[in-house]
């Protein structure tokens, strides 16, 4: 099959670089406004979306973030894990986020996050987490699942679960102790062994 770029490849083309490259989609963060932080997690992926307003109190996105949780990351409890995405994004927007003078509006489907600061029974994992989120001016608002509709969109991804994860525990469930080949390989070196002895 041959490639051919016609006028109408052309047309095409045109059309999404000028939509691609206007002022109302390309934004820069800007360290002076109002800034918005929506984290979820579900099953094995973490995702954030950071936001801001204009002028006209129009809130942009600025940049999206997606992580695939390791394997011990999956195990843990919801809490952990939404917890977790929220570490993800300040690690990930650290040096854009540490500018910021305004409060930043982190926005997560999991009430019981919101009273994160204040509570007292932390495991050591939460704590460390936790020391890492000191240097942030923001603070942690519930959102229902329908209000938090853009960054679900991106976790309930028919795709999310990360390829090299399902790998993983399709090696994990099909494991072979001893292969032929492992036989064969282990006979050669017996017999080279044996022989060098005498």
């Amino acid at each position: 099959m041959i490639f051919e770029w016609d006028q109408a490849c052309q047309m095409i083309f045109d059309h999404m670089k000028k939509w691609m490259t206007e002022v109302s989609i390309l934004r820069h963060f800007d360290q002076n406004r109002e800034t918005i932080l929506e984290t979820d997690s579900f099953n094995y992926v973490n995702d954030d979306i950071l936001s801001q307003y204009d002028d006209e109190e129009t809130l942009h996105l600025m940049i999206y973030y997606s992580k695939n949780l390791s394997l011990a990351e999956c195990n843990y409890e919801i809490y952990d894990k939404k917890l977790l995405a929220i570490i993800h994004a300040f690690k990930h927007w650290r040096s854009e986020l540490k500018l910021i003078e305004l409060f930043i509006k982190m926005f997560t489907d999991h009430q019981a996050l919101t009273s994160l600061m204040k509570d007292k029974e932390l495991s050591r994992r939460q704590m460390r987490w936790i020391q890492k989120l000191v240097d942030f001016n923001f603070k942690i608002m519930y959102h229902s699942d329908k209000q938090n509709s853009k960054v679900d969109a991106l976790t309930r991804q028919v795709n999310s679960v990360s390829r090299s994860l399902e790998n993983e525990w399709c090696c994990y469930q099909q494991t072979t102790i001893l292969t032929l080949n492992w036989m064969k390989i282990a006979d050669l070196k017996k017999k080279e062994n044996d022989e060098s002895i005498y």
